[in-house]
């Protein structure tokens, strides 16, 4: 997995499948809006896209434009499916619209692996008397 490529988690891409999650914001005061604590995952769509021997392999989510993160948010984890050829996975916040995952892999692919993204607080951040929606719209750096 090299390189850096953006591939749109709304429809999957070849290599991985996304479980989304759907908030909608109601935006009738000035931005940003409150957060919304969301879960969401990413899965391999077959056991060898995760490469094995890997450590510190990089992958990048990018929220689009008009969300944010809230950094300062203590709630949010990041872990691997238990039994599967990930053996750590943490994250860091590049920025309000970017984390970065730092995954390690055993040496073998036999396993179909999920990393799961739970309880990240995330808010709109666009003008007042709008309705926001984020439902599968982010993208995946790799």
């Amino acid at each position: 997995m090299s390189g850096l490529v953006s591939e749109s988690l709304a429809g999957g891409c070849a290599d991985f499948s996304i479980t989304s999650f759907n908030q909608v914001w109601c935006q009738n005061a000035p931005s940003p809006t409150t957060n919304a604590t969301v879960s969401f995952a990413i899965t391999e769509d077959n056991d060898n896209k995760f490469k094995k021997n890997q450590v510190g392999l990089t992958l990048i989510v990018d929220l689009p434009a008009g969300f944010e993160f809230d950094q300062t948010s203590v709630t949010a984890t990041v872990e691997n499916s238990v039994g599967g050829d990930i053996s750590a996975c943490s994250f860091t916040y590049l920025s309000a619209t970017q984390i970065e995952l730092a995954i390690t892999t055993v040496n073998s692919t036999n396993f179909i692996d999920s990393i799961l993204f739970d309880n990240f607080e995330i808010y709109a951040t666009g003008l007042d008397g709008k309705l926001y929606h984020l439902w599968g719209d982010v993208t995946l750096l790799r």
